[in-house]
C-alpha cells in the first residue's frame, strides 16, 4: 500500500475515534443533567417551604408580652362595657366616680403572674380611692384554674370576667398583660403593654390619687 493510502486510512480511523469519544462524552453529560436539575429543584422547593414556615403565625396569639411601651389607647374613651364579676355582680366600665385601673390578664400568663403581687399591694393600699378592675380573659382562660390560682395566691382584688371575648376585642388586645389607667371622666390617660414593675405601679398610684 502506498504512503498516500496509509495516511488516508489513518486519518479515517482518527475521525471515527473522535466521533466515538464525542458521543460517549455527550451521553455521559446527558445522563448527569437530570440529576443536577433535580438537585436545584429540591433546593428551591426546600427554600420555599422554609419561607412559608417562617411566615406562619404562632400557635397562639397569646404568650409573653413584648417590649414594654406606652400603648395606643391613651387619650381614647374606655369601652362602654358591662361585665360580670367573679363575685356574681355586674360592673360597667364607664360608671365610676373614681379613677380606675383596668388590667387584662390570664392565669396561664407568666408576665401577668409577675405583676400580680404588686397590683394586690396597690389594691390593699389604694382600693378606696381607685377602682381596681382585674379583667380576666375568661374566654381564653380556664375558669376553675383561674379561681384556684387566685385562691392559692390569696388575691382579693375585684375580678371581672370577659366570657365572650368582647372586652379583648374592644380594647384591641393582642398580648397580655395590658394595663389601662382611666380618669374620672372615663378617658384612658395611660396604657401600658407588658408587665408592670412595683416602681411603675407605685408611681401610677401616686399620680392618680394626688
Amino acid at each position: 500500500m502506498s504512503n498516500r493510502g496509509t495516511r488516508w486510512r489513518n486519518g479515517l480511523i482518527a475521525v471515527v475515534l473522535l466521533v466515538a469519544i464525542g458521543g460517549a462524552v455527550w451521553n455521559a453529560l446527558a445522563k448527569e443533567k437530570p440529576v443536577s436539575d433535580q438537585g436545584e429543584n429540591a433546593v428551591k422547593t426546600g427554600g420555599t417551604q422554609d419561607q412559608e414556615r417562617t411566615k406562619q403565625p404562632p400557635a397562639s396569639a397569646f404568650g409573653p408580652a413584648g417590649k414594654e411601651k406606652e400603648g395606643p389607647m391613651r387619650g381614647k374613651s374606655v369601652p362602654d362595657l358591662t361585665l360580670p364579676s367573679l363575685d356574681g355582680k355586674t360592673v360597667s366600665l364607664t360608671e365610676s366616680d373614681k379613677p380606675a385601673i383596668i388590667n387584662l390578664w390570664a392565669s396561664w400568663c407568666p408576665p401577668c403572674r409577675e405583676e400580680m403581687p404588686y397590683l394586690q399591694k396597690a389594691y390593699e393600699q389604694y382600693g378606696k380611692q381607685v377602682d381596681f378592675r382585674m379583667l380576666n380573659l375568661t374566654s381564653r382562660d380556664h375558669p376553675e384554674k383561674m379561681k384556684a390560682y387566685l385562691k392559692k395566691e390569696k388575691y382579693t382584688f375585684p375580678v371581672l370576667l370577659d366570657e365572650t371575648g368582647e372586652a379583648q376585642e374592644a380594647f384591641g388586645v393582642i398580648n397580655i398583660p395590658q394595663t389601662f389607667v382611666v380618669d374620672k371622666e372615663g378617658q384612658i390617660i395611660y396604657h401600658h403593654s407588658g408587665s408592670l414593675s412595683k416602681k411603675q405601679i407605685d408611681r401610677i398610684m401616686k399620680e392618680i390619687t394626688s
